[in-house]
C-alpha cells in the first residue's frame, strides 16, 4: 500500500506490521471491527450472532455468524496473524451445526444478538429489511447445503489455502480474506483482500490441478440469483454512471444497489430480482416512528410527487417493520436475460425521475426531524 506525495509526485510504501505488535487482540479488537463493520469482506452482511456457543452437546462457539442478501448463512472465523492449521476443519464443523438452523431459530438468535447490543429492534422485521423482503415468511433461510465461510487472517499457510481450493471444486462456498494493517504516521490503516478465490490462485495451492478462475469464481459466488445479478451488474453499472448515477458503485454480487438521499437512513435503491424490478426510495433509519414520519411527509405530497414523477407509485408504509418505501416496479427480471438492457434503461429512466421527484420534498423532512417536529400520522396506506 503506497501514500501520495502529491507536491513531490511520488508514491511512499506503508510499513506493513502485524496485529500481535500493534499489541491487537483477535476477539476484542479483530472481531469487534468486522461485526461493526462487516462490509470490509467485500459484501453486504448481516450480522446475527458473536462468539455464539447454543450449539447442543458441545462447547464449541463460533466467531461470527451473518447473513448475505441470498438468505444463506456465513461463518465468519478470525485468526489475528496466521491461520494456523486447524481453521479449515473448525469453519467446517460449525458450518455443519449451522446447516440445520430454521427459519425460527435464526430470528431467535438474531433476537438474543439484538438484545445483547442494547437494541429493542424486531429481529423478524429487520431480517426481512435486509432480505428486501416483505416479510421474513417470505423468504427461505439457510437452505440445503448453501451455508459459506469466510476466513480472516493476516497469512495463511499453505495447508490451508491448498485445502480450500480443493473444497471449492467441490462446490463449498468459501472465501479467504487477507487483514494487513499498515503504519501511517501514528495511525493504523487495515487492508483487506480476498486472496481465495483470486487471479492467482496457483501460488496457495499444493500439488492440485489448475482449475480457472472463472470457474472457481462462479462456485464462489454460490447461489443462482447472487451469480446472475454479478454479471447484470456488470453490464448496468457503466450505464448508470453514464447517466450520473451511482457513480461510487461497482458491479457487486448484491440484488441491490443503493446510494445516499442526503437524509440519514433514506436510499434510491436499485433491487434486482428474478422475476421483477424497482426503483425505490427506501426509508430505514433507526427509529421506526422516523421512519413513519418521513413516509408520512412523503405521502403527504403524493400528488406533487407522482405528477413529476410522471405516474403513479406504489406506497408502502409497512406498518409492521421497522422501513417504509415507495416505489416503481417493472416485471422483468434476472431470469430473463434478453431483457437486462431493458431493465438497464428502466432503471436510469425511473430513478432520474424518482430522484428529481422526491429530493426537493426530503429537505422539507431533515428540517421537521432536526426540529423534533416529525410525528407518525395515520392517514397513510398500511
Amino acid at each position: 500500500m503506497y501514500r501520495l506525495d502529491r507536491p513531490n509526485r511520488r508514491l511512499q510504501r506503508l510499513a506493513s506490521t502485524s496485529l500481535a505488535e500493534q499489541r491487537l487482540g483477535e476477539r476484542k479488537d479483530l472481531q469487534e471491527w468486522i461485526a461493526n463493520e462487516p462490509s470490509v469482506l467485500g459484501e453486504d452482511l448481516l450480522i446475527i450472532q458473536k462468539e455464539f456457543d447454543g450449539f447442543d452437546s458441545t462447547r464449541e462457539r463460533l466467531d461470527l455468524l451473518a447473513l448475505d442478501k441470498d438468505a444463506n448463512l456465513v461463518v465468519i472465523e478470525n485468526k489475528l496473524d496466521d491461520s494456523g492449521r486447524d481453521v479449515i476443519w473448525q469453519a467446517l464443523k460449525y458450518a455443519s451445526y449451522c446447516s440445520r438452523l430454521t427459519r425460527e431459530n435464526i430470528r431467535e438468535m438474531y433476537q438474543d444478538y439484538l438484545q445483547s447490543q442494547g437494541s429493542t429492534g424486531s429481529a423478524a422485521d429487520l431480517l426481512a429489511d435486509f432480505l428486501n423482503a416483505e416479510s421474513l415468511e417470505d423468504v427461505e433461510v439457510n437452505k440445503g447445503v448453501s451455508q459459506r465461510i469466510i476466513l480472516v487472517a493476516r497469512s495463511f499457510r499453505r495447508e490451508v489455502t491448498s485445502t480450500v481450493m480443493w473444497l471449492l471444486n467441490y462446490g463449498m462456498v468459501i472465501q479467504c480474506i487477507k487483514v494487513t494493517p499498515y503504519i501511517l504516521e501514528d495511525e493504523l490503516i487495515l487492508g483487506f483482500e480476498q486472496i481465495i478465490p483470486g487471479r492467482d490462485t496457483e501460488e496457495f495451492m499444493i500439488g492440485i490441478a489448475d482449475k480457472s478462475r472463472e470457474e472457481l469464481s462462479d462456485r464462489l459466488r454460490g447461489g443462482r440469483g447472487l451469480d446472475l445479478a454479478f454479471r447484470f451488474w456488470q453490464i448496468a453499472v457503466p450505464v448508470l454512471h453514464n447517466a450520473n448515477l451511482y457513480p461510487d458503485n461497482r458491479p457487486a454480487r448484491t440484488m441491490a444497489l443503493a446510494t445516499a438521499s442526503g437524509l440519514g437512513g433514506v436510499s434510491f435503491t436499485l433491487v434486482i430480482g428474478l422475476t421483477a424490478s424497482r426503483s425505490e426510495v427506501y426509508i430505514s433509519r433507526s427509529d421506526k416512528k422516523e421512519n413513519k414520519a418521513i413516509f408520512d411527509l412523503l405521502y403527504a405530497k403524493r400528488k406533487e410527487i407522482e405528477q413529476a414523477f410522471g405516474g403513479p407509485l406504489q406506497w408502502s408504509r409497512l406498518d409492521n417493520r421497522t422501513a417504509s418505501r415507495i416505489r416503481y416496479d417493472l416485471d422483468k427480471g434476472l431470469d430473463d436475460e434478453r431483457a437486462w438492457n431493458e431493465i438497464t434503461a428502466f432503471f436510469v429512466d425511473s430513478m432520474s425521475r424518482l430522484r428529481a421527484a422526491v429530493s426537493p420534498h426530503l429537505e422539507a423532512a431533515a428540517q421537521a426531524i432536526e426540529s423534533g417536529a416529525v410525528a407518525a400520522q395515520t392517514s397513510a396506506p398500511r
